[in-house]
């Protein structure tokens, strides 16, 4: 037979186990948002695409994507962002897509 004392502990671990499953159903994260500049004349198609995510908790980060040209661009504010501080973007680098993600010849 269990004590009262032992009794109580485990329910309110059962009621905090409870109350994590419910805080972690209830809240989302933030979605992120793509937003592409207007479709080329030529094509139809956008030309670029821009992503912004946050990297870290108080560190932003944004992606813009040339479509055309495959190439991807990573900006990022400094870190750590001090409340008050003016926003400045800095160029971190760049991918070249169509050279990462080339296809192997077949043999």
């Amino acid at each position: 037979m269990m004590s009262k004392q032992a009794l109580i502990v485990a329910l309110v671990g059962l009621n905090l186990l409870l109350l994590t499953g419910v805080i972690l159903t209830a809240c989302s994260p933030p979605v992120a948002m793509a937003q592409t500049t207007a479709p080329s004349a030529a094509g139809g198609n956008a030309d670029y695409m821009l992503l912004s995510c946050m990297a870290e908790p108080g560190n932003d980060a944004i992606y813009v994507l040339d479509v055309p040209s495959q190439l991807l661009f990573a900006f990022r504010t400094p870190y750590p962002y001090q409340i008050g501080d003016p926003v400045m973007i800095q160029f971190v680098g760049m991918r070249d897509l169509s050279r990462d993600f080339r296809k192997e010849a077949k043999r």
